[in-house]
């Protein structure tokens, strides 16, 4: 059946997602045909799209493709469309081009009308739909028909499953511990993150600088069964355990995994050398800026960040797999109009290449986070490379 992917904010890294979740899930996707920000596959008749995007940090809605058509035509939308003895409601929304849906909408609740099927037309003052939109007037009571234009065809689709954004919410706001003034991954790009080290469910998995436990959470959600985390601040590791904890009592499901105390230089101590599967984390990123240091402080703080991802890939190396993978987060510095960069080379003695860069920020944070891809015959690792913007 084919079935079309809607990306977030970040397409090229929902796509890089998506992408790997499809390995790891091996689940065949061939390729129909893309935009910009959605991509159209066919997949087997026996695939659970409101499963799978649950398990999904960067797309956000899921539906089949209903039909295949050289140009936009109300009656094809209409055709859609099943008669009811109640009222349908109905949404619309567009990819890869901007007609003007308000008018579309109100045409295609003509149609009904004359059909003598009672309707309502579900608007918006912005155009695609949202997820909240869609799941909460759409989805239960009604159906949104997806347009997406690609360079020579026009697809229409009708969408099965959109974000769980009130449980991404939740896990980022609800839970007890939380600290703002760390800085926190979001649980979305957390998710992203642990999809892209494309790691076996039984494999094992590490966070060395676990803080609140982010990563771990999304981790358990995605039913990983080997979890270790790790923090050198005793009070990032308690509030990890009450995290867990409250998770647990939220989904129902155990932690499968340890977490303790430990700077990452003395990792060795607990963990066996190789051993590691995936190492996905977001480590000290340095203090924060107000946008306005001197050179001086500037060169200062380069030179301890240096030296510090020096000693974690160092730490991070010895006990990973031959061919195990690392996600983590690189602090880049956007200071008085100059970017200062960490030479990703150095931190890693030379020893892998870049194949590929991806682009990830939250639009009330001035931070942005730019997905850089590593490998060489041995290990691999992601980089995510965080930008403090002025």
């Amino acid at each position: 059946m084919r079935h079309f992917f809607i990306f977030g904010r970040e397409p090229e890294i929902s796509r890089a997602e998506l992408i790997s979740k499809f390995k790891v899930e091996r689940i065949d996707c061939a390729i129909v045909d893309e935009g910009a920000d959605f991509f159209i596959c066919d997949i087997g008749d026996d695939f659970d799209a409101e499963k799978f995007i649950s398990q999904l940090g960067g797309t956000v809605k899921i539906g089949t493709i209903e039909r295949e058509t050289a140009g936009l035509d109300e009656r094809a939308l209409f055709d859609l469309i099943k008669p009811q003895d109640k009222k349908v409601n109905f949404g619309v929304s567009a990819y890869g081009f901007n007609p003007d849906i308000n008018k579309l909408g109100k045409n295609l609740k003509q149609l009904l009308t004359d059909a003598g099927q009672k309707s309502r037309f579900v608007a918006s003052k912005q155009y695609p739909l949202s997820s909240v939109i869609v799941q909460k007037e759409l989805l239960k009571n009604g159906l949104e028909l997806a347009l997406l234009k690609t360079k020579n065809k026009l697809f229409i689709g009708r969408t099965l499953a959109v974000q769980p954004f009130e449980q991404f919410s939740r896990l980022d706001y609800g839970r007890p511990a939380r600290d703002p003034r760390s800085g926190m991954l979001p649980p979305k790009l957390a998710t992203m993150m642990i999809n892209l080290s494309e790691t076996e469910k039984d494999e094992i998995l590490l966070d060395p600088f676990c803080g609140s436990g982010t990563i771990l959470q999304q981790a358990m959600l995605l039913d990983y069964k080997n979890i270790i985390s790790a923090d050198i601040s005793a009070d990032a590791v308690q509030s990890a355990r009450d995290n867990v904890k409250w998770l647990e009592t939220q989904i129902q499901k155990k932690f499968h995994g340890d977490i303790f105390q430990s700077d990452v230089k003395n990792l060795q101590t607990r963990i066996s050398a190789g051993t590691i599967s995936a190492i996905v984390t977001e480590p000290y990123l340095g203090p924060v800026l107000k946008g306005n240091e001197k050179y001086g402080k500037i060169c200062v703080l380069i030179d301890h960040l240096k030296s510090f991802y020096q000693n974690a890939f160092r730490a991070m190396f010895n006990i990973l797999k031959p061919n195990g993978i690392i996600v983590i987060v690189i602090p880049e510095l956007h200071l008085n109009k100059k970017i200062y960069k960490l030479d990703v080379g150095s931190l890693t003695a030379g020893k892998f290449k870049i194949l590929g860069r991806w682009h990830y920020q939250r639009p009330d944070q001035f931070i942005a986070r730019q997905m850089t891809n590593i490998k060489n015959d041995k290990n691999t690792i992601i980089i995510s490379i965080v930008h403090f913007v002025q």
